[in-house]
């Protein structure tokens, strides 16, 4: 058969090495739907059953065995075939010419459920407070049997105030004739089991105090700390006054009795501003005004 003729799968099945192999799911496979696609690798005199928590795969699902040129190799397919919530078994039985069974392969593949408990992932968040970026909050989610949450499954929440989701800042902008019901911001579970929540950026760091809502019965709450971002520290100050030696030469009776005394008479005002950051995880702001300090007085 001409190479152009040949099909991915055809193509796939001249690159492996003979012998007897479970080619798909993978091992740590986490389907995003109740339904799989299943690749047995064995030789071309053999036959595979495949059975599903104990059950045998419908023939309708059967997808036909492809073999390599050589005749080394076969591999043969399902499609579409339905597994449940939680752990499914999968159990590849195979059997030489005669029909005697020669070999057993199994393999786990969990169908997760959605998301009932959230953990922070820090390395692949984002949580900076600069003002410029948009902090992130990456959340590992699991389901109810502890393995990561089902692709494309959902939770709704809420972040306290002063911060805000970049999904209420987005929200704002759209079309209000469009917008219908009441909405509220909604995290989706990727390929890695993780659902990032975008934040508005914001200079103000401290705990972001963020709500979770699994279901009806479940919630959870997580308190994120956003660090200051980078910046120069900066002083701003200014002073002004004046300054001048008073005598009292001939006049010391009367300056006496209004308690003035010869020597430097100075006066002026001092005040300044510092804003910066300090050991990596804190802002400092501080002020002075020393014309504040004589109206106090």
């Amino acid at each position: 058969v001409p190479t152009a003729a040949l099909t991915d799968a055809d193509l796939a099945v001249e690159e492996l090495e003979p012998g007897v192999a479970w080619l798909t799911p993978a091992v740590d496979a986490l389907p995003p739907i109740a339904s799989l696609k299943v690749a047995i690798q064995h030789q071309v005199a053999q036959t595979v059953r495949l059975l599903v928590n104990g059950r045998p795969v419908s023939s309708l699902n059967f997808d036909g065995t492809t073999t390599n040129q050589a005749r080394t190799v076969a591999v043969s397919r399902w499609r579409g075939v339905d597994i449940e919530d939680g752990d499914n078994r999968l159990l590849a039985i195979v059997s030489d010419a005669a029909g005697t069974e020669t070999q057993r392969l199994e393999r786990v593949v969990h169908y997760g459920g959605g998301p009932v408990r959230a953990v922070l992932d820090q390395t692949a968040s984002v949580l900076v407070a600069d003002g410029k970026t948009r902090p992130v909050i990456a959340l590992r989610m699991f389901d109810a049997y502890g393995k990561p949450a089902r692709r494309g499954t959902l939770a709704a929440f809420g972040v306290d105030a002063p911060y805000r989701s970049w999904w209420e800042v987005e929200a704002l902008d759209d079309n209000k004739i469009l917008s219908l019901g009441n909405r509220e911001p909604i995290a989706e579970v990727g390929d890695d089991g993780i659902a990032r929540i975008e934040l508005e950026p914001t200079t103000q760091s401290g705990n972001v105090t963020l709500r979770l809502r699994f279901n009806d019965r479940q919630s959870d709450q997580l308190r994120v700390w956003l660090v200051p971002g980078e910046r120069d520290f900066i002083l701003v100050g200014i002073a002004e006054g004046t300054a001048a030696y008073r005598t009292i030469s001939g006049n010391a009776e009367a300056a006496g009795a209004d308690a003035v005394e010869a020597g430097l008479d100075e006066g002026g005002r001092v005040a300044f501003f510092a804003k910066g950051q300090i050991k990596g995880d804190f802002l400092l702001t501080l002020a002075y005004d020393s014309a504040r300090d004589r109206e106090a007085a």
